[in-house]
């Protein structure tokens, strides 16, 4: 009878809660819910382990790019560079020659003309600068 007694006065005050074991149908549709939830979580962890491989693999193709275009952007600084160097190159040997050949032309003229095994008549002076305009054409 004491302890009845106890439980009511328990009872009767405001700051203890009691507490009182979930029915059994409760508890099955508590453990459905944790069974979906854990479900759910490995499909977002599958999914986020997916996606961390998919930004791992972009990250190596773009660091890829990115070094392609650097080298692409250096080789043709490199190859912009060599071009101006050899189409400068190339007005200073033409400038000598054709300077050279003024002042050699006008004793030597008909050195320069040599007979071909046909007999004709062959300037090579002019075939040398033809073939040098044609490989200046072709670069």
């Amino acid at each position: 009878i004491e302890f009845l007694h106890r439980i009511e006065n328990i009872k009767k005050a405001d700051n203890v809660i009691l507490i009182q074991p979930p029915p059994a149908e409760h508890e099955s549709k508590l453990e459905s819910k944790l069974s979906d939830l854990e479900t759910s979580l490995r499909k977002v962890k599958a999914r986020l382990r997916k996606a961390k491989l998919e930004i791992e693999e972009k990250d190596i193709r773009l660091m890829e790019y990115a070094r392609l275009s650097e080298q692409k952007k250096a080789l043709a600084e490199t190859t912009e560079t060599s071009a101006v160097d050899i189409s400068s190159r190339e007005r200073k040997d033409r400038k000598q020659r054709e300077s050279s050949a003024k002042v050699k032309k006008e004793p030597r003229q008909e050195d320069n003309r040599k007979q071909t095994s046909s007999g004709q008549a062959h300037d090579f002076e002019s075939t040398r600068d033809m073939y040098e305009k044609e490989i200046h054409l072709l670069r």
